[in-house]
């Protein structure tokens, strides 16, 4: 699984970057974007479901406010081509970093500060 997703991280990042250098040319980029996601199918047997068994309490919460936060500084009264040229070089290089650290880390098994803990977690019925 971690040559399928590190090909499938390569070819997304590769296109990221490749979308930021496309300027005004629509065609190209929709191509890339398209391409891009076709790589996201190889990363789906890596970290895109492994972060669902090691902290499915805590998966995605994180990226999904983090990423438009930053797109909305970045972008503020600057809605230019350069902008978004580093938006894209950002996402490439979270993606890189990423497959860096699940393929020297990542080891399968549920860790432990994903348990919740709760002293009573036994529920009466109140039916008569």
């Amino acid at each position: 699984t971690f040559v399928f997703y590190v090909l499938g991280t390569i070819g997304t990042c590769g296109l990221l970057i490749a979308i930021g250098y496309m300027g005004c040319n629509q065609f190209p980029a929709v191509l890339c974007c398209t391409f891009a996601v076709g790589f996201l199918g190889l990363q789906t047997c890596g970290a895109l479901i492994s972060h669902l068994d090691i902290a499915s309490n805590y998966a995605g919460t994180i990226p999904s406010f983090v990423g438009p936060y930053v797109v909305g500084i970045i972008t503020n009264n600057n809605q230019t081509i350069k902008a978004w040229r580093l938006i894209f070089n950002i996402s490439a290089g979270i993606g890189t970093v990423g497959c860096l650290a699940y393929c020297i880390l990542f080891d399968g098994e549920e860790q432990p500060w994903n348990r919740i803990e709760h002293e009573n977690d036994t529920i009466e019925s109140t039916n008569i």
